[in-house]
């Protein structure tokens, strides 16, 4: 028996593996999803700042989700997991919300890192 993480039950291999390739895209965007905010809802606040991580991904620029390779969902799903604080994904949907206006594009984002406007 095979028991795919949306609690499918699968028989056979073959029919699993090509659930699994349709079940874990639904997956993954459903679990970014929860993390894509636009504001500071439910943050702790100290002398002002949120106390929350920051993750960006850019893989999905002008596309709702880009998929994250498996290595990389398992690695933000761990890190969401054990972190203990909230975490912010920033994305090409929520990072006009989080970032100061300026003429970069979204491309010399990655080169500038700390142009986060906190003050939302």
């Amino acid at each position: 028996m095979y028991k795919c993480l949306c609690s499918e039950i699968f028989n056979k291999p073959h029919y699993f593996k090509a659930h699994q390739n349709i079940c874990s895209d639904i997956i993954q965007e459903n679990f970014l999803k929860q993390y894509e905010k636009t504001n500071f809802d439910n943050i702790e606040f100290i002398n002002g700042v949120p106390k929350v991580v920051f993750v960006c991904w850019f893989g999905g620029y002008k596309v709702d989700h880009q998929k994250m390779s498996k290595n990389r969902f398992a690695a933000f799903k761990s890190l969401v997991e054990k972190i203990g604080i909230p975490v912010i994904l920033i994305t090409s949907k929520n990072f006009p919300r989080f970032f100061i206006k300026s003429h970069l594009s979204i491309n010399h984002l990655t080169y500038y890192p700390g142009i986060i406007n906190l003050t939302i």
